[in-house]
């Protein structure tokens, strides 16, 4: 990466050479890793202070990100908001499907996790960004390292796929993932 931005920077014509903006963007992805990732730090903040994660928590925190991801690429707000009505809808239905009467109301309050997973498997896009769906806005927010608002729903999601079960996270040595 820095060989890259130094050959641009030094293009022969002005107008192909980056602006220190782009330079710096570009330096400071290169040296993110993990370990040192806002992610990990809110993600550990997050467990620390929300040892409780409610079905209510996930739900905005997901309307949230929704949000601010609509609000980087330029979709409006309506149409962000129809499509978290969409998501969270299917994942209330498929509640529903799952029990039936008090077992359905009990678990759209506690079953915070099966929330997060229906709603991460959800098939509904948006269309203004090209069909994204859920798991790829969130994958989006991660890799850009604004995921903080999705702390609920990324929780939920690793204690009810990657962890199964109420243990902590332990982050692997080196802070390597594959």
């Amino acid at each position: 990466v820095l060989k890259q931005c130094m050959v641009q920077a030094w293009a022969q014509d002005p107008a192909a050479r980056p602006d220190f903006s782009a330079l710096l963007q570009r330096l400071r992805a290169a040296s993110r890793t993990f370990a040192t990732s806002n992610f990990k730090r809110q993600y550990e903040a997050f467990r620390q202070d929300q040892p409780q994660v409610l079905a209510a928590d996930v739900t905005v925190g997901t309307r949230l990100l929704i949000l601010e991801h609509a609000r980087r690429h330029g979709i409006s707000k309506d149409d962000a908001l129809e499509y978290f009505s969409r998501v969270r809808g299917t994942a209330m239905t498929a509640s529903a499907h799952s029990h039936a009467g008090a077992a359905a109301v009990q678990e759209s309050l506690t079953g915070y996790h099966l929330l997060a997973v229906r709603m991460y498997a959800s098939a509904h896009s948006l269309p203004e960004t090209g069909g994204r769906e859920l798991c790829s806005i969130i994958n989006e927010a991660i890799r850009e390292d604004c995921a903080g608002s999705a702390m609920p729903l990324v929780h939920a999601l690793n204690k009810r796929i990657v962890t199964r079960s109420s243990e902590p996270v332990h982050w692997p040595a080196e802070h390597v993932l594959w």
